[in-house]
């Protein structure tokens, strides 16, 4: 009994936190696909309306308050579509719930008993308690969506190529979360926000133009239940994506792909394709739409500097003198980048370089200080002239890059209690280098906390600390 009425959220898909969502936005589509037979046949309604309550009664368990605004927001899509065709827009005659007759009478005191019923059940539920807790301002989980989302939108801005597949809710962890907050995410809870994000801007024009132009070609105009009933189903997969990374699921995608395959069948065979120039039109205002995200990510982004292209992250506008290449957690901790942001960025230039292979010439010209933590890339081919702070440096490094380190100076952290053999390592390796300085941290393993503070006195030996 637990697939019908849980404990506690319906979940049919254990997809991780976000799958009662999931559910929920899946029966959102399943309440507003279930008033087709209502909209294109007389006796319809019958059938319509025990689909929609056992659905709308489902969506309620899963306590999803994003798959609840999703259901209600296309269902009124569908009943101002059906307004709007019953008040003289050219399109087909056909038999519905809105139709005047007596047998009308009855299906609207029959809808609102149901109705009522539903109102009744969710309130006795815990989504009730979840809309109170909005209303009050007391709702954890709403603030931290309008941070993401704030964030999101300077994430557009800040990083034009994209921050990578997989890595929106890393980057908002470490260079827009408040510093101090310990919460990680997958993404930014918000799937048409973490794909854009991820990709660059070519994908995020494509992106808003393929949705833009779904909801042109769905637009039941002139009427027709099967365009109506897509629309308002295309809807309600575009809404269920702004409140939680829900898009992921495949189920999802098959019942609004399936009908929109169908309307485009459809409209070829009535010959209302639309003409190019309606087609271009629509790409237009879909690039406004994306221009006026951009916008809004550079108006919320005033007084945050950060700068993401080709792998490469810089927290300043000036050059950037400390170079961070392919921070390990382990060692600078999962949060590295509120530790760079509030000891560092304020500053010295800092960029965070997320791949070695991607250095070059110019990264390596500007660092006055290179940041390596834990195992080293290939070093003998790197042309560079400052210094070098090795934080937990792995063992076993080739002699040719030995021979490089030590034409530099270096400082060395390693955690005391942690492998005693990278310990004696780099304490052999470091004995009889005069511009080399070794630090043996007591009490520490892997991470090294308050890493910085060794930053200052390699600045201070070469003197370019910014005044």
């Amino acid at each position: 009994m637990d697939f019908l009425f849980p404990e506690y959220r319906l979940d049919w898909f254990g997809a991780g936190p976000s799958s009662p969502n999931k559910t929920g936005a899946l029966l959102a589509l399943v309440f507003v696909v279930s008033w087709w037979p209502a909209l294109r046949f007389r006796s319809g309604f019958w059938v319509s309306l025990p689909l929609a309550f056992f659905a709308g009664g489902f969506l309620l368990q899963t306590q999803s308050r994003g798959a609840l605004v999703s259901l209600l927001g296309s269902f009124l899509a569908l009943v101002a579509f059906r307004i709007w065709g019953l008040m003289g827009v050219e399109g087909e005659a056909s038999g519905g719930i809105f139709q005047k007759s007596r047998e009308n009478v009855w299906r609207t005191g029959v809808g609102l008993v149901f109705g009522v019923t539903l109102i009744l059940y969710g309130g006795s539920l815990g989504i009730g308690e979840r809309f109170r807790e909005v209303a009050h301002g007391s709702d954890g989980s709403t603030a931290v969506r309008i941070s993401l989302y704030e964030a999101g939108l300077q994430m557009l801005s800040d990083a034009p190529q994209g921050w990578g597949l997989g890595h929106a809710g890393n980057a908002y962890a470490q260079w827009y979360q408040t510093a101090g907050d310990s919460r990680s995410y997958l993404s930014l809870v918000n799937s048409h926000l973490t794909w854009m994000a991820e990709r660059g801007i070519f994908f995020r024009c494509a992106y808003i133009i393929a949705w833009g132009l779904v909801f042109f070609l769905c637009m039941p105009l002139p009427w027709s239940p099967l365009r109506a009933v897509t629309f308002a189903a295309w809807v309600s997969l575009g809404i269920s994506g702004f409140f939680s990374s829900v898009l992921t699921l495949g189920w999802l995608w098959i019942l609004p792909v399936f009908l929109f395959l169908i309307v485009l069948v459809e409209r070829t065979q009535k010959g209302l394709l639309p003409r190019w120039r309606n087609l271009m039109r629509c790409g237009a205002v879909c690039c406004i739409v994306y221009g006026m995200l951009h916008l809004g990510g550079l108006w919320l982004g005033r007084g945050h500097k950060v700068w993401c292209a080709q792998g490469l992250i810089e927290l300043s506008e000036r050059p950037a003198r400390v170079l961070v290449i392919e921070p390990d957690r382990r060692v600078l901790g999962d949060k590295y980048g509120h530790t760079i942001r509030e000891s560092l960025a304020s500053r010295y230039g800092v960029a965070i370089l997320r791949d070695s292979e991607n250095l070059n010439v110019r990264l390596l010209s500007d660092a006055e200080i290179l940041v390596f933590s834990g195992n080293l890339p290939d070093l003998d081919c790197l042309k560079f002239d400052g210094e070098i702070l090795l934080l937990n440096p792995g063992v076993g490094v080739p002699e040719s890059g030995l021979d490089w380190l030590r034409r530099h100076a270096v400082t060395v952290v390693i955690g005391g209690i942690g492998n005693w053999q990278r310990a004696r390592y780099w304490k052999l390796s470091s004995e009889g280098l005069e511009n080399w300085k070794y630090n043996e941290v007591s009490g520490v393993a892997d991470f090294i906390p308050n890493w910085p503070q060794y930053l200052p006195v390699l600045a201070g030996r070469i003197k370019r600390e910014v005044q």
